[in-house]
């Protein structure tokens, strides 16, 4: 158990290790800057605080690797804080973000631009988690049943202008993200195993990015809504695809997403009103299966 809650400074440089001993906390925006190696003990928490940070970026907590900066971790949590720093199951802050430094990227008011004078990125982990991350674009307050607008949404976890090189992080788990469950920016990486239960949104969204998974893919949308898809492939800068190798695991529960053009021998979607939807647990056994999107969705 852990014995102590520690917050974390805005700005973290040089060399830091988080202990799996203590929780610790984000209270705004903290920041990984470039050249900074963070070490995350296997099995540490780390808790971002739900509430409005009318000071940050992004208005809301958040855990931003900067371009240049170092992830060593081996398995951690990431979850939902409320303002005594305990657990919630509410997602109301702005997620976790690891920011390459392979191609310029701009999202959610994140200006990203490739340089030089910068290192490149480099994220180690093998497995990281994350509860109640992201927030929603509007809520229903629970004394009056009203419902109230909180401005634009924010996924869970945010990929950025990210290499191949820069990337080796070899499992994720995204749990009950209030949008999309992972998102990617101009980003090309691989991963082995990727999980996704329940976003209120999308599960995976690609803008321009390539995403490879090599043991294992799960997504269980768990509900149908107008809003969620398994995938959204957005092509501003270019064509975005997801490769599932040969031999791959996966559950895919809910609809497939529009525009899309699936090359596959395994998985099958079945027409359900004006949606197509998927229900397959299996292996990818033939050949690796292929989705992408040349043209906006």
């Amino acid at each position: 158990m852990a014995s102590a809650i520690a917050k974390l400074p805005s700005s973290i440089r040089g060399s830091r290790t988080l202990k799996a001993s203590t929780v610790y906390a984000v209270r705004g925006e903290v920041r990984i800057k470039p050249g900074a190696v963070l070490t995350i003990e296997d099995g540490c928490e780390i808790r971002i605080v739900n509430g409005r940070f009318p000071n940050s970026t992004l208005r809301r907590s958040a855990l931003i690797f900067e371009a240049g900066s170092c992830l060593n971790a081996k398995r951690f949590v990431v979850r939902a804080a409320d303002a005594t720093m305990q657990p919630e199951t509410v997602a109301d802050n702005a997620g976790l973000w690891f920011l390459g430094n392979s191609a310029n990227a701009t999202k959610d008011g994140i200006k990203l631009k490739r340089l030089a004078k910068i290192p490149p990125s480099s994220f180690h982990a093998t497995k990281i988690t994350t509860h109640y991350l992201g927030r929603y674009d509007a809520y229903k307050n629970i004394k009056t049943k009203k419902k109230a607008s909180w401005g634009d949404d924010i996924d869970a976890i945010s990929l950025m202008g990210l290499s191949e090189d820069e990337w080796h992080v070899k499992a994720i788990s995204s749990q009950n993200s209030a949008d999309d469950g992972l998102d990617m920016t101009n980003s090309k990486i691989s991963i082995d195993r990727l999980e996704i239960l329940a976003p209120i949104e999308d599960a995976i969204n690609l803008s321009s990015s390539q995403l490879q998974i090599k043991k294992a893919l799960t997504i269980d949308l768990q509900e149908i809504s107008p809003d969620r898809h398994l995938f959204d492939l957005e092509v501003d800068d270019g064509p975005s695809y997801l490769a599932l190798h040969k031999g791959c695991a996966v559950t895919l529960r809910g609809p497939i997403g529009n525009q899309l053009t699936l090359i596959t021998s395994d998985i099958k979607p079945v027409k359900a009103g004006r949606r197509m939807i998927v229900r397959f647990k299996g292996r990818i056994k033939r050949k690796p299966t292929l989705i992408f999107s040349i043209g906006a969705d």
